[in-house]
Parts: structure tokens; C-alpha cells; sequence
């Protein structure tokens, strides 16, 4: 038997390394998700960031549903306010006269005259519950002309008087006045047993004719409570 030399065990050394790391490579590139080291094998080279692309999950399902819009609400028009005329007639239940002087009108006096004169003309020679209703009122003629003017006039010019008052009516005609503005029954209420203090006054002091009255006041408040009820409403 012929003893191989140095050269030829070094040949079979080499090829036997060659096989042995051909192998090696086979096996591992057989292997399933975990390597020779135990070490998962990454599923895909894309980093991971935590966040679902779209499509996925909760957002993306949200994402890819059909928007909907609703459609605009449409806007209402201001509903259109009534002429200070219109205001007051529809107050004093009488149809086609104009009231609008009373908001130009300044003197208690002079207004609660000329809406009795209105009325009259309206009438035609028929007395009418309207003008019942004012000739009712008596005392409270300026009381009411302030309500209907409070109720019935954005602006109007503070009231003045053509004579010297020995008690202050005119402080109880401008509470009423101001408590109409403001809607408050209650301070409207005070304001009427002030104007009806001061009326007495005025009787009492002979300034009753002054005022085209004669007497101390009566019944009249009734009527001015129902106009007073009608404009703000019974509380």
C-alpha cells in the first residue's frame, strides 16, 4: 500500500471543508423562521412603527368609510316687526287708523285726547267697545297712553306737561313707562298704585281739571291692568 504524501492529505483536508460548509448552508437555508442561534428571522424588512397602515384598524376603517355632509341649515328670516301704528290699534282692538302719533306725541294730556278723538272718528257715530274701553279709563288715560307707548315705540322723546303739577304723576307715569320697556309686571304694578297716589293728590289739590278729570280716581284701574295684562301678560 502506497502511504499518500503531505500534498495529497492536504487536498482531501481542503475538500473535505468544502463539504462540510455546503452543508451547513443547505441545512440553515432550511431552516424555518428561527437561525442556528435561536434568533427569530424579521418577518419583512420594513421597520416597524407601531402605527396601522391605512386601511387597518379602528382609524382606517373610520378613514375609508363614505364621508357624509349634512346640508346647511337653511336661515330663517327676522320675522317683521309691526309699525308702532298697527302695534297699538291691534292693543286698543280697532282696525285701520293709524296710532302712529302717539309715539311722537311728548304730553300725556294731549295724547290721551287725541286717541279718544281717533276712536270717536273710527266709531262713525257708533259707540264701540274701543271707546268704551277709553272713556273707562278716566284717571288712567295717561297711564295707558305710557303703556302703549312703551309697548309700541323703539324710541320715543321724554314726556313733558303744559302746567306745574302739585304732586309728581309724572314720576309714576315714567316708572310705568320704564317698567313697560323692561317687561317687569311687577314694577309696572308698583308704578300703578304710585300713579293712583298721585292722582288722589291731584284731586285733592284741585288740579283735577287741569287734567281734564273730575273727581278722585276710580274703576279706571281695571281697565288699565286688562291693558297692562294684554302687553306684558298676566303675572
Amino acid at each position: 500500500m502506497t502511504r499518500p504524501d503531505g500534498t495529497t492529505l492536504a487536498l482531501v483536508a481542503i475538500a473535505v471543508g468544502v463539504w462540510l460548509v455546503a452543508g451547513y448552508f443547505a441545512v440553515t437555508s432550511e431552516a424555518g423562521p428561527e437561525t442556528a442561534a435561536g434568533i427569530p428571522r424579521p418577518e419583512s424588512s420594513a421597520p416597524s412603527t407601531g402605527i396601522a397602515p391605512p386601511g387597518e384598524g379602528a382609524a382606517g376603517k373610520a378613514s375609508s368609510a363614505p364621508q357624509t355632509s349634512e346640508p346647511p341649515t337653511p336661515t330663517q328670516p327676522p320675522a317683521p316687526t309691526k309699525p308702532p301704528g298697527a302695534c297699538i290699534g291691534e292693543a286698543l282692538g280697532v282696525e285701520g287708523v293709524d296710532f302712529g302719533f302717539v309715539c311722537r306725541q311728548t304730553n300725556p294730556v294731549k295724547a290721551s285726547g287725541a286717541i279718544k278723538s281717533a276712536l270717536v272718528r273710527k266709531g262713525g257715530g257708533v259707540v264701540t267697545p274701543a271707546m268704551r274701553i277709553w272713556a273707562g279709563l278716566n284717571w288712567y288715560e295717561m297711564a295707558a297712553f305710557a303703556v302703549l307707548r312703551a309697548s309700541c315705540c323703539e324710541e320715543s322723546d321724554p314726556l313733558v306737561y303744559n302746567f306745574n303739577l302739585a304732586c309728581p304723576i309724572d314720576e309714576a307715569i315714567n316708572e310705568l313707562d320704564d317698567a313697560v320697556r323692561k317687561g317687569d309686571r311687577a314694577a309696572a304694578e308698583e308704578a300703578v298704585t304710585s300713579y293712583t297716589k298721585q292722582a288722589r293728590c291731584l284731586d285733592q289739590f284741585g288740579q283735577a281739571r287741569t287734567v281734564g278729570r273730575k273727581g278722585p280716581p276710580g274703576a279706571g284701574v281695571a281697565h288699565l291692568r286688562r291693558l297692562l295684562d294684554a302687553m306684558l301678560g298676566a303675572k
